[in-house]
């Protein structure tokens, strides 16, 4: 109930930025309907769209699975020690950003710069592969921490430009069009089908299997990037 309330939480949090949006464009003939219509069209007309709206759902999927395991595995870790807990969490989020900023400063503008965006595009589910797969094997206290630092400082570094950059090549009457329907539909989508994935903990599935399953959407998703 909990995934399904996040997953609606979402989707009406991103609808509502995207009429916002909207609403700051200059008068046409076309309702947000008829403009959502036509970005659909036009999305699943391309191969490289259909591409991008793909890989960023599953990228949510796998960044929520993350989010998901380390809280799960910190809790049960301190669960009789709210105040350890808590410095943990501020600790890893504090170290995890000033990495990050220095990432961003030093690192990913050359990074990018050699690689091309597509490739550093890649950078990020491969090092949730690591994560899924380290996870799978041990799902513990070091995993789970590794596993969150890297969501945080890949996201915030790296992962969030090239998003960006992937939809420079487009049309500028269409790109925003397409990015607003990927954040309110794909994104989400991916969101709810990890609530999907984790019902079937209830089906006898093992969160070590989930993590396994999850390396697996990563490699999916660094084919796709390729």
């Amino acid at each position: 109930t909990l995934l399904i309330s996040l997953f609606f939480l979402e989707f009406i949090a991103r609808t509502f930025e995207t009429r916002l949006a909207f609403r700051n464009k200059p008068e046409s003939n076309k309702g947000l309907f008829q403009e959502m219509l036509s970005a659909f069209d036009y999305l699943f007309s391309d191969r490289y769209l259909m591409t991008l709206a793909f890989a960023f759902c599953l990228i949510q999927l796998l960044i929520f699975n993350t989010d998901y395991f380390f809280i799960k595995i910190a809790t049960s870790f301190a669960a009789d020690r709210a105040e350890d807990l808590a410095d943990t969490f501020g600790w890893v989020r504090a170290l995890s950003s000033l990495i990050s900023l220095l990432i961003q400063i030093f690192i990913t503008s050359r990074l990018i710069a050699w690689l091309g965006v597509g490739n550093s595009f890649v950078i990020f589910p491969l090092s949730l592969l690591i994560c899924f797969l380290n996870l799978a094997l041990f799902f513990d206290m070091t995993a789970a921490l590794f596993s969150r630092i890297n969501r945080i400082i890949m996201v915030t570094s790296l992962f969030t430009a090239t998003q960006n950059m992937l939809f420079n090549p487009l049309d500028s009457k269409i790109r925003g069009r397409v990015r607003s329907l990927i954040a309110v539909f794909f994104e989400p989508l991916g969101i709810g089908l990890s609530g999907l994935l984790f019902l079937g903990l209830k089906e006898g599935l093992s969160p070590q299997q989930i993590c396994f399953l999850s390396a697996i959407i990563a490699l999916v998703v660094i084919f796709l990037g390729i």
